[in-house]
């Protein structure tokens, strides 16, 4: 399997980028493509890899749209392409989100079937994962759009994490049907007639952790805003437990019996073990990793894109959408 890498997006590029896929070439077998910058990526990996020399890359602070157009010969897009042309199974990018999406839809394009691609964030929760889909890609979304990303998820959580019979909830300020926005109601009626798919129903955004779904649908913006904030918050109680175990010694003292249980918790919250978001509904395997991947989360996010490519999980939601051609 050949898989892309963005050695020029994210916060750490090119090191992390660079070193997690050399830990997978090693570890996994796969066959790397170093896109970027060709005098930065040779001072790592020497003049024997297989790179695909860019200009004018894209930055964070670049507009999506523009910087896609103007930028054609950045290792974003010069990855995405060799994507469309089939020179490689997978793309790997910790870049510009918009700009990816915009990209991934401009030169790789959608599924059969398809109508928008979204973001779909792994989320820890008390007994394993959640999928958090859209989690940005798309702002603002039409009934239908919810109800395809509840089905593409579902298809997800069922072939790569093994959920027989994936529960998908909606996100809504309440769990009764008569809350939300007009969209939101939609969707959930559209969700509750896919009888072949377990809706439960409205999810409030505190009671995600608690299994209570596999798949949580979501707005982009909603979805981003959650993501965020479980991030802040995650965040902000890691530095405060640091604080508090090293204020006194009697702390200290609890802290290194408790060591083991803290570390299996951070663990656990820990995003590098996830990789990164597939961008479903993408007519290719797009995976986005962290801006600030380290990296550890590059490997994985290698690692997803190859068991993403190898489950068929795209070729499963063409045959969905087939089938059922109302969705």
């Amino acid at each position: 399997m050949k898989i892309a890498i963005d050695c020029s997006g994210g916060d750490k590029a090119p090191k992390a980028p660079i070193e997690g896929a050399l830990l997978a070439q090693k570890e996994l077998g796969v066959d790397i493509v170093f896109v970027g910058n060709e005098q930065q990526i040779q001072s790592h990996v020497g003049s024997n890899a297989h790179i695909v020399p860019s200009q004018n890359d894209i930055t964070n602070e670049d507009k999506a749209l523009d910087s896609v157009k103007h930028k054609k010969n950045s290792s974003m897009v010069l990855g995405l392409k060799m994507l469309k042309n089939q020179e490689v199974n997978a793309f790997v990018s910790a870049g510009n989100t918009g700009a990816l999406v915009a990209a991934s839809t401009l030169y790789v394009g959608r599924l059969e079937g398809v109508l928008r691609p979204a973001l779909a964030t792994l989320l820890p929760t008390k007994k394993g994962v959640l999928m958090l889909i859209d989690a940005g890609a798309n702002l603002e979304c039409k009934p239908e759009f919810l109800h395809q990303f509840g089905i593409m998820g579902a298809i997800y959580m069922k072939n790569m994490h093994g959920a027989s019979n994936p529960k998908v909830g909606l996100l809504n300020v309440g769990a009764e049907e008569e809350k939300g926005l007009e969209n939101i109601k939609e969707a959930a009626k559209l969700l509750s007639n896919a009888s072949n798919y377990n809706f439960i129903g409205n999810v409030e955004a505190r009671d995600f952790a608690n299994d209570v779904c596999d798949v949580l649908v979501s707005e982009g913006f909603s979805g981003n805003v959650m993501l965020k904030s479980i991030e802040g918050v995650a965040s902000f109680v890691k530095n405060e437990l640091k604080e508090a175990i090293f204020s006194s010694w009697a702390s200290k003292i609890g802290g290194a019996l408790l060591k083991k249980s803290f570390n299996n918790m951070l663990d656990k919250m820990d995003y590098t073990k996830h990789g990164g978001a597939p961008l479903l509904g993408t007519n290719g395997t797009v995976i986005k990793a962290h801006g600030s991947s380290n990296a550890m989360a590059f490997y994985n996010a290698i690692r997803q894109a190859k068991s993403f490519s190898e489950s068929m999980v795209n070729e499963k939601i063409v045959a969905e959408f087939r089938e059922n051609t109302a969705i």
